[in-house]
């Protein structure tokens, strides 16, 4: 139980810096439409030696990292 309650007030800090989800969708979407969203994100080269991403979607998504896909849902 310490070990649980000493990693959980070592990592809460880090959850200042996470984003805040949120959903984003077009003004005015069609049925069966397709859209694309694209969120640009650039990191420090050398700085970041593994990430995480969580995402959801209402039908299909897929993940490009660098033009390669990476992950689909």
């Amino acid at each position: 139980m310490k070990r649980i309650l000493s990693t959980l007030l070592v990592l809460s800090p880090l959850l200042v810096f996470a984003q805040t989800p949120q959903w984003i969708w077009p003004d005015r979407a069609e049925k069966n439409e397709t859209v694309y969203f694209r969120k640009v994100v650039e990191l420090t080269t050398g700085k970041i030696k593994s990430a995480k991403l969580q995402a959801t979607c209402d039908n299909g998504f897929s993940l490009f990292v660098n033009g390669k896909p990476a992950l689909a849902g």
